[in-house]
Parts: C-alpha cells; structure tokens; sequence
C-alpha cells in the first residue's frame, strides 16, 4: 500500500469510526428513552401512529400498496439481494468487498431478535389494524435490514460514481427513497412505532460504518483487491486520482 493509499485510508477509517460513534449514541439516547418509557416519546409516537392510520385506513389502494411493501422490502429479500451483490463482487475479483457485504447484512440480521427480546416493547394496537406482526416492536427489522443495503450500496458505489455527479446522485437518491418508504410502509402498516424505525435506521447505520472501518473499505476496490499497483515507469505521466 503506497503512503498516499495509506493515508486515504486513515481517514476514511476515522470517519467511519467517528460516525458509528455518533449514530452508536443517539442509538443509545432512543434506547434509554424506549427502556424508560418516556412519556414525551410515548406520546410522540402514539400520535403520529394514529394519524398515519388514520389516513390509511381511508385509502384501501394504499393499505393494498403497503402490503406489497412489506413483503417485496422483507429482510429475507434483501438477504437475497445482498448475496446476489456478493456472488457478483467475488466474480469480479472484489473478494474483500463480496466478504464485506455478507459479513455485514449477517451482522445486522443476527442482532435483529436478540435487541428485540431486550427491549420487549409491544408492538401498536388498534381496534381496526391495517395488518399484524409476530414478536417485539423495537427495533424495525424491515428499517434495519433495508438501511444495511442502502447504506451498503452507498458505500460499494461511492468509487465507481467518482467523477460522474448524476449517477451518485441517483445512488444516494435511491438509498434514500429504499430507507424512509420502508419506514413509512411499517408506521403506516401499524405494526411499528416511528421510534422503531429509527432504532432500526441507527442500528443498521451504526453496522455499515463500523464493517467498513473493520474491512478496510477507505481505499478504492482494484487497489485492495488486486494488490498494489505497480508504479510506472520512470518519466511516465501518472493520471490524476
């Protein structure tokens, strides 16, 4: 690794320690808050809860939309999807990268249940549900699983998008718009308070920030993967990064 690939890294690496710090203690806050049974976050969430329902139990076409967003967003789809990416990065030689991706969506999906029977909180009850789910409330697994692979696509596809302002916009834009209508899909569903869904955005984050530290990810995918490339020689113009 060159001095300059090298530095590249350390700074990347102490940003992504620094931002899985900080989603880490917000995470932190919001479980104290749930863990207490804050009454302001209680009211917060039951409010906002109810007008969502409220508004989607007057539009059937939207409760059908949403029940197709919970089974097309489900965790196991995007396993699937993920394992697709992997399969994909390994046959391109981006082993590191194909390792990454699984290791990471298998750290988020196995620490799904066991916070959920920490926290034990109930899931929202209504006299007319829109829908109904097994198990605790906190965290989201449909919000963590889909912020694991939104903010995983960020991170696989920031390189590639290097010099090309449209297509990370449409990269970010798409993660995005993956996250909060998984969000929106489980409040408006009713099967999940809004506070669920961030604990489960943070806790995904937290995930990918940290993986990414773990794994090296700082430094561009051919580099890692294929070795350090040979310097060329004596005279010849490098290319600028």
């Amino acid at each position: 690794m060159s001095a300059r690939t090298a530095r590249r890294f350390g700074v990347r690496a102490v940003l992504a320690v620094a931002g899985a710090l900080l989603v880490a203690g917000s995470l932190t806050l919001l479980v104290v808050l749930v863990l207490t049974k804050s009454p302001g976050l209680r009211r917060l969430d039951q409010r906002i809860e109810q007008s969502i329902h409220a508004y989607v139990v007057q539009r059937p076409a939207l409760e059908d939309a949403l029940r197709v967003g919970s089974t097309v967003l489900h965790p196991r789809v995007m396993w699937v999807v993920v394992g697709v990416t992997a399969i994909t990065l390994w046959r391109r030689g981006l082993r590191r990268h194909a390792v990454w991706a699984v290791v990471t969506i298998a750290v988020g999906a196995s620490i799904d249940t066991p916070i959920k029977e920490l926290i034990a909180r109930s899931r929202p009850v209504f006299d007319n549900p829109v829908a109904t789910a097994p198990g605790y409330s906190f965290p989201s697994g449909h919000a963590l699983n889909t912020m694991v692979v939104g903010a995983g696509a960020v991170v696989l596809g920031w390189g590639a998008t290097r010099g090309r302002p449209w297509r990370r916009t449409a990269l970010l834009g798409g993660a995005i718009a993956l996250v909060l209508l998984t969000g929106f899909d489980r409040v408006g569903l009713g099967v999940h308070y809004t506070s669920d869904v961030v604990g489960g955005w943070l806790i995904g984050l937290a995930v990918v920030l940290a993986s990414t530290a773990a794994f090296n990810l700082g430094v561009r995918p051919a580099e890692r993967d294929a070795g350090e490339p040979a310097s060329p020689p004596s005279g010849e113009n490098r290319s600028p990064s």
